[in-house]
Parts: C-alpha cells; sequence; structure tokens
C-alpha cells in the first residue's frame, strides 16, 4: 500500500492529492514526512527540439546512395566558432572532425562527429564551434528532398 502511495505521488500533480495517507498538506518551510512529489520536465534532444535529422556512422553504401562525392567540399582549422543561419535546408557529411551545435537562445547543445550525415532545416539559427580540424561535404536541399 506504501508503494502505491509513493507510486501516487510521483505521477500526480500535487494539488489533485491533498494529502498522501490521509493527514493535511504540509505548510511550507514546515518538515515533511513521508513521499514527496518530485516533478521534472525532460527536455527531448536539440536534435528533436529544433529538427535536425541525424544519421550516425553512415556506411558507404548509404554514402554513394545520396551521391556524396558530388557534393561541395568545406573546411576549416581548429578553435573556431561562428554563427550560421540557414537560409535553405542543408544535409552534411562530415568528413574530418566533428563540431558541436548550439542553436539560438538554447543552453544545450548537438555534437556531430566524422561519419556521420546531418540535415539542418531552412531557418535554423546556430553558433558551431570546431575544437579541431574540420572537413564537411554538403548539398543544399530544395522543398521536399
Amino acid at each position: 500500500m506504501a508503494a502505491a502511495a509513493a507510486a501516487a505521488a510521483i505521477c500526480t500533480p500535487r494539488s489533485a492529492l491533498g494529502s498522501l495517507d490521509g493527514r493535511a498538506v504540509v505548510a511550507p518551510g514546515a518538515r515533511r514526512v513521508g513521499p514527496v512529489a518530485v516533478f521534472a520536465r525532460v527536455l527531448k534532444p536539440v536534435e528533436e527540439r529544433f529538427k535536425i535529422q541525424h544519421e550516425k556512422n553512415v556506411p558507404a553504401e548509404r554514402l554513394k546512395e545520396l551521391g556524396v562525392e558530388r557534393w561541395s567540399k568545406w573546411e576549416c582549422g581548429p578553435n573556431v566558432t561562428y554563427r550560421h543561419a540557414w537560409q535553405v535546408d542543408e544535409q552534411i557529411y562530415i568528413s574530418k572532425g566533428s563540431v558541436m551545435v548550439t542553436p539560438e537562445d538554447c543552453d544545450d547543445s548537438a555534437y556531430f562527429y566524422q561519419g556521420d550525415v546531418v540535415r539542418f532545416p531552412k531557418w535554423l539559427v546556430a553558433d558551431l564551434t570546431f575544437d579541431e580540424d574540420y572537413e564537411q561535404c554538403y548539398r543544399f536541399l530544395a522543398y521536399g528532398d
């Protein structure tokens, strides 16, 4: 029975509980006895919140299917951070290094590594941080691609 009350405390809003075991709700600042309701909001990953599509360690067959060998190339040196605003969807293949992507007005970051294919959505604005030499192949995508 005590386990059921504890489970109810975790899953039920405090205002709906009144009290867990028949006693009055404890006033703020007073000592609490028994189970305490804890509420936390779980944030989705940055990729999901900002609609960044990510494929990890993409096999050679998939790269050939995408036509990565025909994409444009871009590279930069280590210890570089800059803000980028996407005006159109962009798909990249990271051929060397890694990148940390921190969307505008967001405290969280997404990390992408060598061998990953990433698609950034149109209108995304983010800070890109490169801690080592970095190379990518990229292409811009039309609506519906």
